[in-house]
């Protein structure tokens, strides 16, 4: 049997010359997803809590930090600006390898 999963993209991002949520979905479709389901909130972790969120991505220390408090499993993408700040267990290099883990879960 195959699990079905809700993914949403959630984007704090408030600025740009295009809305949040528009310039997030361009960039989600440029990576291969057809159609994001995008949310705009200064409250990634309230919103993971209220949705019932198992597995969780950032490129931000401090909210993979924050989401990690209310759900199971809060990962850091690996990136230059944010070295040293997470557990090297929760750090993945790249979406798809975040993906893999997410996939072998399930």
């Amino acid at each position: 049997m195959t699990r079905v999963a809700n993914v949403y993209f959630v984007t704090n991002r408030m600025h740009g010359a295009i809305s949040p949520v528009a310039q997030t979905a361009v960039w989600l479709r440029q990576q291969g997803i057809p159609h994001p389901s995008v949310i705009c909130t200064l409250h990634k972790a309230e919103f993971a809590r209220l949705v019932g969120t198992d597995y969780s991505l950032e490129d931000k220390w401090e909210n993979a930090d924050a989401i990690g408090e209310v759900i199971p499993y809060s990962y850091l993408l690996d990136r230059p600006y944010n070295q040293g700040e997470c557990p090297p267990a929760f750090r993945v290099p790249t979406v798809a390898a975040f993906l893999d883990v997410v996939e072998k879960a399930l």
